[in-house]
């Protein structure tokens, strides 16, 4: 098997994760961990394996694991492959620095004749805000008592319950709702390189995994494993988006509403029973194209659907994981639980 080796530059608490430049044979890498140790290591893997379109199995930090520089493998491909793939990464991390400068400075400019359209010039040339009609003193008085009649009748709005702290209940979500269009929207926003609360309402809800599960110390097993195996699976499809991936858009959500199935309680050490939809596609383009990755496992709570594995339910390395990316929508195939 043909391997290759790679030096790399760490460059903890960027803004973003990825892949910026090499410089005398040395890859520079920012990433949004604080340390440069596990989590530092587990991105590396996933921007390498996107950036070479290898899988992270095939990607492995040799030395350095702890260090700034780490030295890495890559199996499956030779010297010069690597080389080749690698080859224009500065001036890519360059067009994308300028496209979001681009992009600011729009939004600038919209801003600015949003102003310009407000102020107007005087009769004796001077700037001056146009303002509205003036009203009567006595008008303006009754409009302020009106106001504080209402401030003072008005209903203060009860806090919605977390829906994880309530009882589950046996009913079958749907894929087709708004709620749950709007919660794929924003798991997709994070993988385009937003932050990752944009994809925190798509995910379990700890309280409910806190109900759900048998385990010992269920609420470090959402943090530590489920929801940290989320933000790395996150991390790996944004690096396999590659350049335009911030301008990528989705398309659809393709689930197969016959795959759904009720996994009882007892099972996969649950106390309680819930519904699983495997192998959901996000459908996706990109510079033109159409492409499509898998949300490995779905799961309900109270007749909603939310992602609980979203690159793979087993895992055989630290780093994350895309869960069969595809050219066009791919194909969606039922599985078992757990």
């Amino acid at each position: 098997m043909e391997s290759a080796r790679l030096s790399v530059r760490v460059h903890p608490r960027a803004r973003r994760n990825q892949l910026t430049e090499v410089r005398d044979s040395v890859v520079s890498a920012g990433v949004t961990a604080w340390d440069v140790g596990d989590q530092a290591n587990a991105l590396v893997i996933a921007l390498l394996s996107g950036r070479l379109r290898v899988s992270t199995e095939h990607v492995t930090i040799v030395s350095g694991g702890g260090a700034r520089v780490k030295q890495v493998r890559i199996d499956t491909l030779g010297q010069a492959a690597v080389d080749a793939r690698l080859r224009g990464l500065g001036a890519d991390a360059r067009r994308r620095s300028r496209r979001r400068r681009i992009g600011a400075l729009g939004v600038a400019m919209v801003g600015l004749a949003a102003v310009a359209i407000v102020i107007t010039s005087g009769s004796d040339g001077s700037a001056r805000h146009d303002a509205s009609p003036r009203r009567s003193p006595a008008r303006a008085d009754a409009i302020a008592r009106r106001t504080a009649a209402r401030r003072r009748t008005a209903v203060p709005s009860r806090p919605r319950p977390d829906p994880g702290r309530l009882p589950q209940t046996a009913r079958l979500p749907s894929a087709r709702t708004h709620e749950f269009a709007v919660r794929m929207r924003g798991l997709w926003a994070a993988i385009a390189g937003a932050p990752i609360r944009a994809a925190g309402a798509a995910f379990f809800p700890e309280a409910a995994y806190v109900q759900l599960k048998s385990v010992g110390d269920p609420a470090g097993d959402f943090e530590y494993r489920l929801f940290y195996d989320y933000r790395l699976d996150i991390a790996a499809a944004h690096a396999l988006l590659g350049v335009g991936g911030t301008a990528s858009r989705l398309i659809r959500t393709a689930a197969v509403a016959g795959y759904a199935h009720w996994v009882p309680p007892g099972v996969c050490d649950n106390r309680v029973g819930y519904y699983e939809l495997p192998n959901t596609r996000l459908v996706y383009r990109e510079n033109g194209q159409l492409h499509s990755i898998g949300i490995a496992s779905l799961i309900s709570w109270r007749g909603v659907w939310y992602v609980v594995h979203l690159g793979a339910i087993l895992r055989g390395s630290a780093g994350g994981v895309v869960d069969a990316p595809s050219a066009g929508p791919g194909v969606s195939a039922d599985a078992g639980t757990c």
